[in-house]
């Protein structure tokens, strides 16, 4: 390090205890305005590119986490606060692991899941939200030393006489399901006994975090949390009906996760399950109503032939969604139309081929409204008949696949800003990051229509079903398929670079005379 450096190092280092104790006074004295300029600086000061603060950055982190911890703190105040550790949770998970940081966020983070937005409050930025992303990110990240303290802060408080507190332990369980994962494996019996017991609490809050907790272990606990369904799926049933619409809502939700691969083990339960299902997509509101039609859904995929007897009710009621056209029904109508394509999958050529034109004629009519989700479940809808049909499928290729090539080539509106400031012309190239040797210039943001990547995504996937089941027909449509599987075996996202790849495969082999062999 040369001496100029040196210089500016220490500068920064002397720095720093200064502002703190000017934003302590500050805030001690009610000046807000001060403070928050001071987490401002903080803000810029830690994304240094160099270990410009040293022992800095933990005075930063305790700064920070006092002012989490001060309830009558200002909101912005506090949120400012949080983002500064959020940051360093997402980009510097090493320091705070080597400077022992996790225990004591994790003491704050978790308490904060305790409060309670008010009515006119952004909820986006209110304390619980935020502290629940830290936390999530953080068992993403740092899974080993983030789950004893969440099972504790849980175990010590799933039955505190405060209601708040008893929701954030079964939500702080399931907020780190996703990260933590392995190690729900040795505490999955210990987990949902808490959160079984929080499903039948008094209090509606803790009945709904309990409902979310469920639903996240069915999704991210998989195929564990199978073994459990004896105890896991009654509880379920009761918790439908439930007084509470958010309850009943976060219910569907677990139950979908759940049972959709369960297999056989769901026939015990079959017929009470589609009872009250239909009961419920019947009578609820439209919201409720989409839970419910994914939660049949994924009972129709886990039961496949026991599904016959109720297929025909169900598939008369989702043609009644199938051809809503109005702006707030559009979501579930595309609710309907996957499930219409899970259930023809579950029951078969045999029972689906004559009764399906009218449900093509509706999705197919769906992409003359503007709305990406709807699109995106027709394309999955349409990878499931041409599955069902095979080589008869190909009597819809001129009316699907243009509809297909269509969605491959949206813009997606991506845009990515790059934060060079990591470069060799900041003045610190000699001087290393904490401990990331390979630190990359980082991106600073990212913008993008999410809603068109996954609609590429099923868009993709499409086509390589459509090129697998109808052989030799698909060979008018092989060239500019082929254009845009290789273009997208490129793609930035994840999950459209796969379904390219996959549908590539199941593209076939084109040979003399434009005929297509599997």
């Amino acid at each position: 390090m040369s001496m100029k450096e040196e210089t500016l190092v220490k500068m920064f280092r002397d720095f720093v205890p200064s502002i703190l104790n000017v934003s302590r006074q500050c805030l001690a004295n009610g000046d807000d305005d001060v403070a928050s300029i001071a987490f401002e600086i903080f803000d810029e000061l830690i994304e240094s590119p160099a270990p410009l603060l040293g022992d800095s950055v933990r005075s930063i982190v305790q700064f920070s986490l006092e002012v989490c911890s001060n309830q009558d703190m200002e909101i912005n105040i506090r949120q400012q606060a949080i983002q500064i550790i959020s940051w360093l949770v997402k980009f510097k998970a090493s320091f705070l692991k080597k400077n022992k940081l996790i225990v004591p966020i994790l003491q704050v983070m978790c308490p904060l899941l305790t409060e309670t937005a008010n009515e006119d409050e952004d909820s986006d930025l209110a304390a619980d939200r935020s502290a629940a992303e830290v936390i999530d990110t953080m068992a993403i990240n740092l899974p080993r030393h983030v789950f004893g303290p969440v099972l504790e802060f849980a175990s010590v408080n799933f039955r505190h006489v405060n209601p708040k507190y008893r929701e954030a332990a079964v939500t702080s369980l399931g907020v780190v399901s996703e990260g933590c994962s392995e190690h729900f494996k040795d505490k999955l019996e210990e987990c949902l006994k808490v959160v079984l017991e929080a499903l039948k609490d008094q209090e509606q809050m803790v009945r709904g975090a309990a409902s979310f907790a469920l639903g996240q272990f069915a999704e991210h606990l998989q195929p564990e949390i199978l073994s459990h369904y004896e105890s896991v799926l009654p509880c379920i049933l009761n918790a439908l009906e439930d007084p509470s619409d958010e309850v009943k809502e976060k219910s569907y939700y677990a139950l979908a996760a759940f049972c959709e691969d369960m297999g056989e083990d769901i026939l015990p339960y079959l017929e009470p399950l589609i009872c009250r299902l239909v009961i419920s997509l019947q009578s609820s509101p439209r919201n409720l109503q989409e839970t419910c039609m994914s939660a049949i859904g994924s009972v129709a995929a886990a039961a496949e032939q026991a599904f016959i007897p109720y297929a025909e009710k169900v598939l008369e009621m989702m043609k009644g969604f199938m051809v809503l056209t109005k702006d707030e029904d559009l979501c579930a109508r595309a609710r309907a139309t996957e499930v219409v394509g899970i259930v023809a999958m579950a029951v078969g050529r045999t029972r689906m081929e004559a009764i399906l034109p009218p449900f093509i004629e509706a999705a197919i009519s769906g992409f003359g409204l503007d709305y990406s989700e709807l699109r995106e479940y027709t394309h999955g809808f349409f990878s499931n008949v041409a599955e069902i049909l095979d080589d008869s499928f190909s009597q819809y290729l001129p009316h699907v696949v243009p509809l297909a090539f269509s969605s491959c080539n949206l813009d997606d509106g991506s845009a990515v800003d790059i934060d060079d400031a990591d470069g060799v012309d900041n003045g610190f190239s000699g001087v290393s990051s904490d401990d990331d040797d390979d630190d990359e210039p980082r991106v600073r943001n990212i913008s993008v229509r999410t809603g068109v990547l996954d609609e590429k995504a099923a868009a993709t996937q499409a086509i390589g079903f459509f090129a697998l089941h109808a052989k030799s027909a698909y060979a008018p449509y092989l060239e500019e398929s082929l254009k845009i599987l290789i273009k997208h075996s490129g793609y930035f996202h994840e999950d459209v670079r796969l379904q390219a790849i996959i549908s590539l495969k199941r593209h076939p082999n084109c040979i003399k005379g434009n005929t297509c062999t599997s």
